[in-house]
């Protein structure tokens, strides 16, 4: 510390500032080296580093901490950043972007995104370039939410509230974004296939495979809606359950030790199969996008030919459902999409097995009734073996990961009926990690692609 007992221009070079605006623009007063004076009780006046006055509060009480004052000019300086373009910027330098900013540019920011999704709502073409637009939009609130989850949690306890406030703040235009954009994929689906921009994006980075995942898994279940809404649940899957699907349920009862008799939809899957509201869908949409936000690079967790990829397979899985949780304010719509999304069906790893295994401990005669549901208290109570988005999410991901491998330069309709047959041989036929009835419709979601469109499509 320095020691400045010179009064004079000081009442005029400094204002008085409250010590959670100093620590929610930490990074900021670090960037540009502007120190914080404190005023003693004797009167002296002490320039601080912004790290010293975190230590202080840390160890004091809110009401002992002595006035704190700032350069009157800080916020002019602060407004520097806000002019930054960054839509060209790679996902590491859009991170260090957004965890040099405060939560009210990362607000300001995400208010400027629903201004430009609602450019594209206003728009009559639904096109490549719009697409891109969204492509974007989706890197940046997947970034958005990691830079402020991370800041919540290395946080001291102290002020953790002060920031799960902001998270909750930062989530709720992040989900009128999300909402912003499933309008937009809806209105247009009738119009455009959205698998035609999605397979002409690269396959840059972990970002770009969630934006593609978040794609895909929202165009897959306005799909879905309408297979349900138009009654092929009816014509199609009931009339094929015995005969096509009943043995697989029985298989993954069996995983659980589980011998339940089953002639109908409604004995494997809860309430039968139902559309999906759209503000499910905000929050299943959400949870796709960050699916993978602990992750720090590509893992090829399909190919576990060491314990080593096994193991970083598990771990980004709990860590995405990990920081999630510390962080706060994420509904469990979100966290369970995230958390089960390689669950497998007891073939995989997460969180459920633990839950399963000590729901028969505490209660040894207790039966699961389903296979799948679409309600998260009965994923939690274990009701159910599965949640309805995070098996959405697990064919999305699993055709991601197949389709987008680092060595295919274009994107053909060969490969993407290869990748499909692929997946039902390795993860239906030969062990049932997948839900055949989910993955059937999607099938018929990923052969609407036009033909005749697919063959010149460079992908990088």
């Amino acid at each position: 510390m320095i020691k400045n007992n010179r009064k004079e221009e000081s009442d005029n070079l400094y204002i008085p500032i409250d010590i959670k605006d100093i620590i929610k623009n930490k990074s900021k007063f670090i960037k540009y080296n502007i120190a914080i004076m404190q005023l003693n009780k004797d009167g002296t006046r002490i320039i601080s580093p912004i790290e010293q006055i975190e230590k202080l509060y840390s160890n004091l009480k809110s009401n002992d901490i002595p006035p704190l004052f700032v350069r009157n000019d800080y916020k002019t300086i602060f407004e520097k950043d806000m002019s930054v373009d960054i839509s060209r910027m790679s996902s590491s330098d859009k991170s260090k972007h957004f965890a040099s900013i405060d939560t009210y540019e990362k607000l300001k920011h995400l208010e400027n995104i629903k201004k430009k999704i609602k450019d594209i709502t206003r728009n009559t073409v639904f096109d490549k370039k719009s697409f891109d637009i969204i492509l974007d939009v989706s890197s940046d609130i997947n970034i958005i939410n990691k830079v402020t989850v991370l800041e919540n949690i290395k946080t001291h306890p102290s002020i953790s509230e002060f920031y799960k406030k902001d998270t909750i703040e930062i989530l709720k235009s992040v989900k009128d974004v999300i909402k912003g954009v499933i309008n937009i994929f809806d209105s247009n689906k009738d119009k455009v296939n959205l698998l035609e921009f999605v397979y002409n994006t690269p396959n840059i980075d972990t970002i770009m495979h969630s934006n593609r995942v978040f794609s895909i898994f929202t165009g897959f279940i306005l799909y879905y809606n309408n297979f349900i809404n138009i009654g092929n649940i009816s014509k199609i899957v009931r009339k094929k359950f015995n005969s096509t699907y009943m043995n697989y349920y029985k298989q993954i009862f069996k995983k659980y030790g589980i011998n339940k008799g089953m002639d109908k939809i409604e004995d494997v899957i809860e309430k039968s199969m139902c559309a999906i509201e759209k503000k499910e869908l905000v929050l299943y949409g959400l949870g796709a996008l960050l699916h993978d936000i602990a992750k720090t690079e590509n893992i090829d967790y399909l190919d576990f030919d060491t314990n080593e990829k096994k193991l970083n397979a598990k771990k980004h899985v709990l860590n995405s459902y990990g920081l999630l949780t510390k962080s706060g304010g994420y509904p469990l719509e979100v966290l369970f999409t995230v958390a089960f999304h390689h669950e497998y069906y007891g073939n995989g790893y997460g969180i459920f097995k633990n839950m399963y295994e000590n729901k028969l401990s505490n209660e040894p005669h207790f039966i699961t009734k389903h296979a799948i549901t679409y309600d998260v208290a009965n994923i939690s109570s274990c009701l159910s073996l599965a949640y309805f988005p995070a098996k959405v999410l697990e064919i999305v991901d699993v055709y991601d990961q197949l389709l987008f491998n680092k060595d295919v330069k274009n994107i053909k309709l060969e490969d993407t009926i290869k990748v499909l047959q692929l997946m039902h041989s390795k993860y239906i036929d030969e062990t049932t990690c997948l839900d055949p009835i989910i993955f059937d419709i999607f099938v018929d979601y990923i052969q609407q692609i036009r033909v005749d469109s697919l063959y010149s499509m460079r992908v990088i």
